[in-house]
């Protein structure tokens, strides 16, 4: 992605570790490494060259060349299924189980990912994994509904987030908006280059990154986001936004920077 300035960052959440889902005789199992999953959200330039930067802290503003401001109080998504898939391998055997050796689990989830933007790029999993070669991050953002005990457990714990993926508040142009999203679709992030885990190296870290600024832009300017709600004009446009403003990359010093 382009035009990026600083992380600014994810909510820190309990760090949850859960043992990697790999079996069998996978390169490196018998030397097992640490490595952390990242989060961050980048500040970027306004889309007017004259505007205001965005703020380091919270919230987060954007402002474009008709003087449109947007400014973020609040972002969350859900996620499940996050997985790194091993080099020159197949997709996961099972992903509803985890069995087989091609990809390692982070966890199965539901879970929510609430983004503070408080400047961070904050550690939000730490997991073991064999010494090996990964290039692909996989997770399911994720619709909770009622059809499974792990989804209706997650929404007696976030009502708001009944068939909800996706939730932003905040402002356009002075005016309160909430925005929500139903999407509900694997995403599949190429990781350029591979992730290498070695014995003897110190933790790795890998960061997953939101890039927010791009979500509610359409031909260079700010759109309101009401306009992106069920029905409105702008939903498919801002759906296909969030689906490309994913990245990963490994971060070991956690700069938000490749």
């Amino acid at each position: 992605m382009t035009g990026r300035i600083k992380a600014i960052s994810l909510v820190a959440l309990s760090l949850f570790a859960l043992s990697a889902c790999g079996g069998g005789d996978s390169t490196g199992a018998d030397n097992p490494r640490a490595l952390a999953l990242s989060l961050s959200v980048p500040g970027g330039a306004t889309l007017a060259s004259s505007g205001p930067a965005p703020s380091a802290g919270f919230p987060v503003t954007f402002s474009d060349a008709d003087s449109n401001t947007l400014t973020f109080t609040r972002v969350a998504i859900v996620v499940r299924e996050i997985e790194l898939k091993r080099q020159f391998t197949p997709d996961c055997d099972n992903s509803e189980t985890g069995s087989g050796d091609s990809c390692e689990k982070f966890s199965t989830g539901p879970i929510l990912f609430e983004l503070p933007l408080d400047g961070q790029v904050t550690q939000v999993f730490s997991i073991v994994v064999p010494t090996d070669t990964y290039d692909e991050l996989s997770f399911d953002i994720h619709k909770p509904s009622d059809d499974t005990p792990e989804d209706l457990a997650f929404i007696q714990q976030n009502q708001a987030f009944a068939d909800i993926s996706i939730l932003a508040e905040g402002t356009f142009n002075s005016d309160p908006f909430v925005f929500t999203q139903r999407l509900n679709e694997e995403q599949e992030i190429q990781l350029s280059p591979p992730l290498t885990v070695e014995e003897g190296s110190a933790p790795a870290n890998l960061t997953l990154e939101l890039d927010i600024e791009t979500w509610f832009t359409m031909g260079g300017g700010l759109v309101d986001p009401d306009s992106a709600n069920d029905g409105g004009e702008n939903e498919n446009g801002v759906e296909t936004n969030i689906k490309n403003s994913i990245d990963a990359f490994r971060d070991d010093d956690r700069s938000g920077r490749r």
